[in-house]
């Protein structure tokens, strides 16, 4: 399947270096949508770049690709410092997971909010993590 016109103009504009577009880029191969093959580490990077840039969405996203989905477990101490940020950006979804988790004074506590969110369908790690409890 060929990339759609949505692609292709996200791909220029991201080029041209708008954070939005790669945002939206990023988004695309994460869920390999609108004729772009699947491409986490594409993905990532959009993602990261967009995220650099100050993008309060792309920061939000990058967060949670890194604590929820298993290709970027590795990366999952960024996650939190992401999501503050995204926060910090004026981003709904990130200021209650944010304000969620500094109830609790704890990170881990925090970071457990995010095990099974509902608007992501990559592979959940364990979540038997007592902490969370």
């Amino acid at each position: 399947m060929a990339p759609s016109q949505i692609a292709k103009q996200a791909q220029r504009e991201a080029e041209r270096g708008s954070a939005a577009a790669q945002s939206v880029l990023g988004l695309l191969h994460l869920q390999g949508a609108e004729g772009l093959q699947q491409d986490d580490v594409k993905a990532e990077t959009l993602l990261l770049s967009a995220a650099t840039l100050g993008n309060g969405d792309a920061q939000l996203q990058l967060a949670l690709i890194y604590y929820t989905d298993t290709a970027f477990e590795e990366k999952n101490n960024l996650a939190a410092d992401w999501m503050r940020k995204a926060a910090d950006q004026g981003i709904p979804t990130a200021q209650f997971i944010w304000a969620s988790g500094t109830r609790t004074g704890s990170a881990s506590k925090r970071i457990c909010l995010w095990e099974r969110p509902i608007w992501s369908s990559a592979p959940r790690r364990d979540t038997s993590d007592p902490s969370c409890s």
